[in-house]
This record gives C-alpha cells, structure tokens and sequence, in this order.
C-alpha cells in the first residue's frame, strides 16, 4: 500500500485519488482528506502531488473574476491608498512642526487614530468616531485634539475643505485633559 506525505500527516494515494477525483477543488479534496484547509503549505503539498501524479483537474471549478469585479477591486485598492496617503501627510505635517521628543509621545496615539479610522480621510472623521476612539485610550484627548486642530489651522491637504461643522465644534468646546 503506497502513501503519500501531505504536511505531517501520510495519506493512502488510493484514498488520494479518489478525493481528487470526488472533489470541486483543493479545499474540498482538504475536507475529504481530514486536512486543515486553511494552511498554505497544506494546500501546495496537494497541488504538487496532484501534478507529480498527473491526476486530471478539469473538472475543478475554477474561480473567475469578471471584468466588472476586478474594476470594483481596483477602485477600492485606489481608495484605500488615497486615504492611507492623505492620512500619513497629515501626520507628517504634525511630526515636522513638533518637537522630536514630544513626537515620540504623540506618535502612537496618531497612528492609532489613523489606523482606527482605516477607510475614512482624517479629517472627514466625525466627533463620533473620535469620541469612540478616545474611549479607548486614556490621556488620548491631549495628543488626537492638538493633532486635529494644527492640521485644520495650516490647512494641510485642504483639510478646511473636509472638516464637518460639527467636528469643529467639538474640537473647540472640549477641553484637553
């Protein structure tokens, strides 16, 4: 009887076999195998004993991405990316304007801000979203506040343009503690 090495685990090739020939794809012949399905290397090792066996995979459904959807991706990747650009000029602007040793200390604060907000421009954030945030984070009103209003004051990446009225109210009658 002849087996095979899938990971740790040996594997009788009939049994192999027959779940490839069973199976839609590589997670189902992982199911019918009792492998996790989930690791990587799990996956590569069934991919290359069926190509050293040259098993047949025709009738595996393959995945396929319409034009449409890889358009969609795309337009979140870009999204994404302005964002996350927007957001580090931001921080930027605030670093070179401070101290060294004091950046230090608003540093994880910010970045936390800004990976908290992850898919909205900084200062489009509403007094909500910060709020939230600075549950979270004791001491966080006298590092995010100071941080808001430089960037609205200096106007940095036309931030006057896309603060909400009500993010500057907040900013102006909340007192940093």
């Amino acid at each position: 009887m002849e087996q095979i090495k899938i990971g740790k685990k040996l594997i009788d090739k009939n049994k192999f076999i027959q779940a490839v020939n069973d199976s839609k794809n590589i997670s189902d012949v992982c199911r019918k195998l009792n492998l996790n399905c989930t690791v990587q290397s799990t996956r590569n090792a069934i991919k290359l004993e069926i190509k050293d066996l040259k098993l047949n995979t025709s009738h595996f459904i393959k995945k396929y991405m319409s034009d449409y959807n890889k358009k969609k991706l795309s337009e979140l990747y870009t999204k994404a990316y302005i964002i996350s650009n927007n957001n580090q000029k931001y921080a930027d602007a605030f670093e070179s304007s401070i101290k060294q040793g004091s950046w230090r200390a608003y540093k994880s604060y910010i970045y936390n801000f800004l990976e908290y907000l992850c898919d909205k421009d900084c200062c489009e954030s509403s007094p909500a979203d910060l709020t939230k945030f600075l549950q979270r984070y004791r001491n966080g009103k006298a590092y995010i506040k100071p941080f808001m209003i430089y960037i609205i004051i200096n106007n940095i990446n036309n931030s006057k343009r896309k603060v909400s009225k009500d993010m500057l109210i907040w900013l102006i009658n909340n007192k940093s503690e």
